[in-house]
């Protein structure tokens, strides 16, 4: 790999490509750690000496922030919103002809598909940004933290930070299209690399203290065998393949979904593996899942209920949850009535990616 790496640096082009990409990730790694306007860098400093992130979700989107959401930088959003308007749209055209139509019109319609992603990206950088920051405000996105990191909270500071916020991840979709554009391509995919390789180093020892070398190997293990899966079946035809159910099969897969549904209410992805190998139909995916998680679902919430977790705060986030759950359920018939077998898997196998890369960013996040 490193003669590779050296024989590529003696050709021009490809040096000149390198060099570009590596001038851009320095310049992303740099504004990771610029501080947005009106933030009190020592109160900050101390919230993150204290309580840290408050929940697990911050700490995951911090990882793929490189550190830069919870320092409330310019770049803090990183590129979630890109990724999240990308995924989006990327449904949208299963149940928009109109989308489907440009998807289908070559390298033009392509262009209109990326344009749509970029607008769509602004907006949501303005409400994850306008979120983030009434969360800093109230005191929500540091735990139990009293210190004022924003002192001045005039209308105008506000909405400067909102601002410098979605501008910073307007900069960082540009930095990837020109890494795709003129640097060694996947832009996108190599800021989001960087960002979670920023975080290796810091959390490392962190990781290993807290959780033990044991937990972080395996859930990692874990992690990087999904997406190795995902990445495989998205990019070749899936060449493995099981002819019946076998049960030595079966209870392997009960017993890593058992494991991953207890830690991590992470059930599902090696039953989609499974029925991925076994090549299941749409219907087929659908009616075997519902079928598992129903019982379950209503087992794990039995033992909430039980060990006394099921609290009036649980109670509030579950009913505020509804619109979404009914909205899910919906999009989900008419996506499972128009998607092919063939696109179908390709979603499956998109899922299991993200639900890997979540499995390594919580175990770095830890």
């Amino acid at each position: 790999m490193l003669t590779a790496f050296l024989r590529a640096f003696r050709t021009p082009d490809l040096r000149r490509k390198l060099l570009f990409t590596i001038f851009i990730i320095a310049v992303f790694r740099l504004g990771s750690s610029l501080p947005t306007p009106g933030v009190s860098q020592k109160a900050l400093q101390a919230c993150l000496n204290t309580t840290g992130a408050k929940s697990n979700l911050f700490e995951l989107v911090n990882l793929f922030s490189g550190g830069a959401l919870l320092k409330l930088t310019v770049f803090a959003l990183g590129i979630m919103p890109y990724i999240t308007a990308s995924i989006i749209l990327q449904l949208l055209a299963v149940v928009i002809p109109r989308l489907e139509t440009l998807r289908q019109e070559g390298q033009a319609g392509q262009a209109k598909i990326t344009q749509y992603t970029r607008y769509l990206t602004i907006g949501l950088a303005i409400l994850q940004s306008t979120g983030i920051i009434a969360l800093a405000t109230r005191g929500q996105l540091f735990g139990n933290c009293q210190a004022q990191v924003i002192p001045d909270q005039n209308l105008f500071t506000l909405a400067v930070m909102v601002v410098t916020m979605t501008a910073g991840t307007a900069i960082i979709m540009w930095f990837g299209e020109l890494i795709t554009e003129r640097g060694v391509g996947n832009g996108m995919s190599i800021l989001m690399f960087t960002s979670i390789a920023a975080r290796i180093p810091t959390e490392g020892q962190n990781i290993l203290q807290q959780g033990g070398g044991l937990v972080f190997t395996a859930i990692c293990v874990f992690g990087l065998l999904i997406i190795g899966f995902s990445v495989y079946s998205l990019r070749s035809k899936l060449t493995l393949h099981l002819e019946r159910d076998r049960p030595s099969w079966l209870a392997g897969i009960g017993f890593v979904a058992g494991i991953l549904g207890g830690a991590y209410g992470m059930n599902g992805p090696p039953l989609a593996i499974y029925g991925a190998l076994r090549r299941w139909s749409p219907q087929q995916f659908r009616a075997t899942l519902q079928g598992y998680f129903l019982p379950a679902s209503l087992v794990g919430l039995f033992g909430y209920a039980v060990m006394g977790l099921w609290t009036a705060p649980v109670t509030r986030y579950f009913v505020l949850s509804l619109p979404g759950i009914l909205l899910a359920i919906v999009a989900g018939r008419a996506l499972n009535r128009r998607l092919r077998g063939s696109t179908f898997l390709r979603f499956v196998y998109a899922g299991l990616a993200i639900v890997g890369i979540v499995l390594v960013g919580q175990a770095l996040s830890r």
